[in-house]
């Protein structure tokens, strides 16, 4: 049986479905607002890859990371050769929320099972492929970086603290709390102080060849649009279809 695409908006770059299990409908929701980077809460529970934000959480829903994500991409990726119909890469990020050395040992099986739609690492050449899977959070210690299928999202801190110590073929991504920089809460403009700050902030990362996210931002629409304008690649949601029909509008009028 083929699997609908069941998309309302074209996939966008800058929209990033923040705790995504969190969802009414985790990742249904995200892949029809057309979101590109998906985030998700791992715990190990029982051998498994449980998704959640707390292990409460995870228990209470039971739902594991292979049955609520690696699997159902997996089923799209065969039907459309991509995640979407557009060839959109997808970002899935896992925030390992427990022991990061043993939560990597569980996902090991998993990343060898979906080998074929991951973006790798062989022979330290990238290989292209529809989902990349990055991990935030409690980071592990990876085996090898000439040979694997995963990849860590860095701390913007020490790119912005000590430019070029990151390598984007590791750690394509780089994330920090909002709040340790600004205080702008969202209404009226941003502070024309810290709107020149937050671009000096994203043309850095950039020359670096890495990718920014700012966490617990405020999620509304003026902020959505002063991130974006600065060069914020990444934008923190937690209203996907509030974000995806802005982001609509907000491409239209661009390309107009």
């Amino acid at each position: 049986m083929k699997i609908a695409p069941q998309t309302r908006y074209l996939p966008h770059r800058s929209g990033h479905s923040h705790n995504d299990e969190m969802q009414a409908r985790p990742l249904e929701q995200a892949l029809q607002d057309g979101f590109t980077s998906i985030e998700v809460d791992v715990h190990v529970l029982k051998g498994r890859l449980m998704v959640g934000h707390t292990v409460k959480d995870a228990e209470r829903k039971n739902l594991s990371l292979e049955d609520g994500y690696l699997a159902p991409l997996q089923k799209r990726v065969e039907q459309f050769g991509s995640v979407y119909p557009q060839s959109a890469p997808v970002t899935l990020m896992l925030d390992f929320k427990g022991n990061a050395q043993s939560t990597y040992d569980t996902l090991k099986p998993l990343l060898q099972k979906y080998a074929g739609m991951l973006v790798q690492v062989q022979g330290g050449q990238q290989q292209s492929g529809p989902v990349q899977v990055v991990v935030t959070g409690n980071r592990p210690q990876l085996e090898s970086l000439d040979d694997r299928s995963l990849f860590l999202d860095g701390s913007l801190k020490q790119a912005l603290e000590r430019p070029g110590s990151l390598d984007p073929g590791v750690t394509p991504t780089v994330e920090g709390n909002y709040h340790m920089y600004f205080r702008w809460n969202g209404n009226g403009a941003m502070p024309e102080g810290e709107r020149q700050k937050l671009e000096r902030m994203a043309n850095s990362v950039h020359e670096q060849g890495l990718q920014m996210r700012l966490w617990d931002a405020p999620d509304k629409v003026r902020a959505w649009e002063t991130l974006v304008a600065a060069g914020v690649d990444r934008v923190n949601t937690d209203d996907l279809d509030g974000f995806a029909a802005w982001q609509s509008v907000h491409s239209a009028s661009k390309n107009a």
